[in-house]
């Protein structure tokens, strides 16, 4: 069959038939092309859905830390200190609260960029919804995502509050350490 007759929103497929592209734009697409970018998307689904479980894993680990800075701030109030081991506390508290604080930024980053990733895979599944179950399951799992992400900012929201309230103690604007 020559292919210089295949109107532009016809693939040919391995079977040497006509078949239209769903969405098509005017291009050529072989059916393996089709596969490939099915393929594509899958891997940008289960990989949004891997990014979101680690930084989920890291948001609980910044909560547990939280809890011990607070653990730490209460016992060096608890106790009476010279004047060097509170200078000693206070540099541990300030580089906890420095660790904290530079941690919670990276993870607000990283959700995001997987923001924008969700919203990209989004607009690439469209070009799938010929194939019913298969465009429904990814679109499930791409929604399932904005609530996960939706979950995680909320999560960083409760982490920013308590990192400003760790800076605050440390420049003396409320009750703690120094």
């Amino acid at each position: 069959m020559d292919l210089n007759i295949v109107p532009k929103n016809f693939s040919v497929d391995e079977f040497d038939s006509l078949a239209p592209e769903a969405g098509s734009d005017n291009t050529v697409t072989t059916h393996g092309e089709t596969i490939g970018e099915l393929a594509r998307a899958r891997h940008i689904v289960t990989r949004l859905e891997l990014d979101l479980a680690c930084s989920s894993e890291k948001l609980i680990n910044l909560t547990i830390l939280t809890m011990h800075v607070d653990d730490y701030q209460n016992s060096a109030l608890e106790t009476q200190l010279t004047h060097d081991d509170l200078d000693e506390k206070t540099l541990q508290f300030d580089l906890l609260s420095g660790f904290l604080d530079s941690e919670v930024r990276q993870v607000e980053d990283f959700l995001q960029v997987l923001e924008t990733e969700i919203v990209n895979g989004h607009q690439l599944i469209t070009l799938f919804k010929h194939l019913g179950d298969t465009f429904f399951e990814m679109e499930q799992k791409l929604i399932d995502s904005e609530e996960s992400l939706k979950q995680s900012k909320d999560q960083i929201s409760d982490l920013r509050t308590q990192s400003s309230r760790y800076q605050r103690i440390l420049l003396g604007e409320e009750n703690g350490m120094p």
